[in-house]
Order: structure tokens, then sequence, then C-alpha cells
């Protein structure tokens, strides 16, 4: 499984549970490459890059720090 993760601070963190997991860093805004792709994403709830990395073959979200706060 490919992981598309806009915390990069955290890849290390989650790679050493998860070895069989491809960890990719993608920013949370700006420009994406065009080869960027994966499976699932680790994104800020604020993130205006959300949607342009679920067209990218993401079949699941995980919005870490979801919450009113940011409403």
């Amino acid at each position: 499984m490919k992981l598309l993760c806009q915390f990069p601070d955290l890849v290390d963190a989650v790679a050493a549970v998860a070895p069989d997991v491809e960890f990719v860093a993608v920013p949370r805004s700006g420009h994406i490459p065009a080869a960027i792709s994966g499976e699932a994403l680790l994104a800020a709830h604020t993130s205006p890059a959300i949607l342009e990395l679920c067209a990218r073959g993401v079949q699941w979200v995980h919005c870490y720090g979801t919450g009113v706060d940011g409403v």
C-alpha cells in the first residue's frame, strides 16, 4: 500500500509500526507533482489539496486533527 502523508514529521514513527507501507510525503497546498498517487491519504483537515490528492487513486482518507476548532 502507498500512503500519501501531509505530515512528514510523522512518517518515521508510523513507518516503524507499518514496514509494509510505502510513505510518500505530499504538500498540504501548492503544486503536487503529476506522478504522485496512492491508495490512502493522511491529511490535515484544513488542507486545500485534499480533493486533488483524492483524485490520484486515494480510496481512504484520514484527516488528522479533525474538529470544530478549524471550522
